[in-house]
């Protein structure tokens, strides 16, 4: 008969001296931003240089909190499709990061209302114009119909002129969220440096 090893008890307790592994939370290490002329991809865990992320300067700085969301580009094509499909298909691969940005005072006031009255101009022409419609329709108005209607359509497109124009030179934007890292555009030339060198 052959003499076999014999089999590890599962029950029994770890071989090992007590501190043989690492306790607590183990640390690691966040990758170098890398920058790609006016585009940078950094970590979501990164800590940005203590510069305005909008105009460079380090005098008055403050924290802004900042939620990105992105969803790949081709998912408007679905429109065709039908709103619901793009809907649901833009919430499924939309990704998600939270940043702490280092924004001057003036510059985060200007982020704000940008954020503002992007909001407003997609919001009045929907509640005024279709508001204005429903009472034209109560009212027995034709003109109030036309005029909430007129309101509506051609109303909510002043939000692309707002958007190009007084918004994005105004903040950052995510043009790639993955689940480690953000791509940002936006960021001011001197930050930019500083991560380069970095």
């Amino acid at each position: 008969m052959i003499p076999q090893a014999p089999t590890p008890n599962p029950y029994a307790p770890p071989q090992a001296a007590y501190g043989g592994y690492p306790t607590g939370q183990v640390e690691y290490a966040v990758p170098p931003p890398r920058v790609d002329g006016p585009l940078v991809t950094i970590a979501k865990t990164y800590a940005l240089p203590p510069l305005c992320v909008k105009c460079g300067t380090a005098d008055g700085l403050r924290g802004r909190s900042q939620a990105f969301a992105w969803f790949p580009a081709w998912t408007y094509f679905l429109l065709f499709a039908g709103l619901l499909p793009l809907i649901i298909v833009q919430m499924v691969l939309t990704k998600r990061a939270t940043l702490w940005l280092p924004i001057c005072t003036p510059c985060n006031s200007r982020w704000t209302t940008a954020r503002v009255l992007r909001s407003l101009a997609i919001i009045g022409p929907i509640v005024g114009g279709l508001g204005l419609a429903f009472l034209g329709v109560a009212m027995d108005q034709g003109f109030l119909v036309w005029a909430g209607l007129l309101l509506f359509f051609p109303g909510i497109l002043v939000v692309i002129p707002i958007e190009l124009l007084l918004q994005r030179p105004r903040i950052l934007r995510a043009v790639f969220i993955d689940d480690r890292f953000v791509t940002l555009k936006g960021v001011s030339p001197q930050a930019l440096d500083v991560m380069r060198g970095s």
